[in-house]
């Protein structure tokens, strides 16, 4: 039989950054939908930061630790950078959907190859298929 209670349990459920650790909970999934939905359809930049900062803030499992990170995010030398908040909600979503996320495949650079080019020649008419008739 599988035990999803068990699966559940052995979850990492813990981060570090900036030398404090945190633990995460739980969240809904529709929870988790909204505040995506929103933070997709943010009006400025600012906005869509200060959902990314809810939407971390709402997998810590006490107000304390939401607290911490909320001092942490106002520190200037050497900050929380997006890139940090990136990787955590990154981390977030592996963790809680069971699947790990996989970044797209960089394109290779530089031009492709191709069979053939196609290219415009202007000096011959296009055809027109009633002067082929004639």
């Amino acid at each position: 039989m599988r035990d999803f209670d068990a699966d559940r349990a052995k979850r990492d459920r813990t981060f570090k950054i900036m030398g404090q650790e945190f633990v995460t909970i739980d969240v809904r999934p529709e929870v988790f939908a909204d505040l995506e939905d929103r933070e997709a359809s943010a009006a400025t930049a600012a906005e869509a930061l200060n959902i990314a900062d809810e939407r971390i803030k709402m997998f810590l499992a006490t107000d304390e630790m939401r607290e911490k990170w909320d001092e942490l995010r106002k520190v200037e030398d050497s900050p929380i950078t997006t890139a940090d908040m990136t990787g955590i909600r990154r981390w977030f979503l592996e963790v809680h959907t069971g699947r790990p996320f996989v970044p797209l495949a960089p394109s290779s650079p530089g031009p492709g190859s191709s069979a053939a080019s196609s290219t415009v020649d202007d000096s011959s008419p296009a055809e027109d298929p009633e002067a082929a008739a004639a």
